[in-house]
């Protein structure tokens, strides 16, 4: 039941954060390691340590939502993997 609780990110953080990065220049961000953000950088969980973000982009090319995988680990993350899920979000319709 604890890792149902609202964590800090759950509640509204502005778009300084890697998910307002992606959302604002429409490309994706791979963030190998968290602590590379600096102090400003608030996780969903503080365990995490690399994410990536990816946006669903509109007709139009501007960004109306990202989707943001987290890790535990350092590294988790690469070029490959912000491909992958950008042609998942475009098979599932939910980008351009």
């Amino acid at each position: 039941l604890a890792a149902r609780e609202p964590k800090p990110a759950c509640s509204p953080i502005g778009l300084h954060g890697a998910c307002g990065q992606c959302l604002l220049a429409a490309k994706p961000l791979v963030v190998h390691d968290v602590a590379d953000l600096g102090a400003g950088y608030i996780a969903c969980d503080p365990r995490d340590r690399s994410e990536v973000v990816v946006p669903c982009l509109g007709p139009d090319g501007h960004a109306w939502a990202v989707l943001d995988l987290d890790s535990h680990q350092v590294g988790s993350f690469g070029a490959s993997d912000a491909e992958a899920l950008t042609a998942l979000l475009r098979q599932a319709g939910l980008s351009a």
